[in-house]
């Protein structure tokens, strides 16, 4: 008797365990402004993982889950995206960061605002504008002459 209550048990809360070793992106989305002052981003962001295509909408509060795959641990690099016209993702740089224990803070900057021009995202900026101009003057073939080259600004 004892085993066969402890087999339903069993039973019982195995969809629970499985469920609760899902990993989920817990987060907040703020919106700075140029005297640095934050402000919830508000309702219906939309916040995207690139790595897997998970998304979620933000609430009146800024916040967010996003359900990871197993694969997802913390730790693990990914890339988020989020559109809000008019904003892009000044913090974590570029978007790329591990995933957290706890809160993730994601900050918005004006497109165009000076602030994103870091030190680290200056080298950024040169290596890929060196390496698309590579790319551009290899696709000329022998006798053309060299293509125009754009920069990714």
């Amino acid at each position: 008797m004892l085993h066969r209550a402890l087999s339903i048990l069993a039973l019982t809360c195995a969809p629970i365990a499985s469920f609760a070793q899902t990993p989920i992106l817990h987060g907040r989305i703020l919106l700075v402004d140029q005297d640095d002052r934050t402000t919830p981003a508000g309702a219906g962001i939309e916040i995207m993982i690139a790595e897997t295509g998970a998304t979620d909408r933000t609430d009146s509060k800024g916040l967010f889950r996003i359900q990871l795959t197993k694969a997802l641990q913390p730790g693990s690099l990914i890339t988020l995206d989020v559109a809000k016209a008019g904003w892009a993702v000044w913090q974590p740089e570029e978007g790329k960061t591990p995933v957290p224990q706890g809160l993730l803070t994601i900050k918005l900057l004006p497109k165009g605002s000076k602030k994103f021009w870091t030190e680290h995202f200056i080298q950024s900026f040169i290596e890929s504008a060196v390496e698309k101009a590579k790319l551009q003057v290899k696709a000329s073939g022998p006798g053309e002459p060299p293509k125009r080259v754009e920069l990714p600004c």
